[in-house]
């Protein structure tokens, strides 16, 4: 199974999930492609989502 590179808030995330294809039923285009996450996936992206913010904040406040 191939790698997948998602981009959250600027940090990269690495999954081996399947991506599930959304189509657009009216011309049966895909639009989106959707992946599983794992909590620590999540977890990942919001520690740096949340340092982000602390580094704004201090900055600009």
């Amino acid at each position: 199974m191939n790698t997948i590179m998602s981009v959250i808030n600027g940090l990269t995330v690495d999954s081996t999930h399947a991506v599930i294809e959304k189509d657009y039923p009216a011309i049966g285009e895909v639009i989106a492609k959707i992946q599983h996450s794992k909590s620590a996936m999540l977890d990942k992206s919001l520690w740096h989502t949340l340092e982000i913010y602390a580094e704004g904040k201090a900055k600009y406040v």
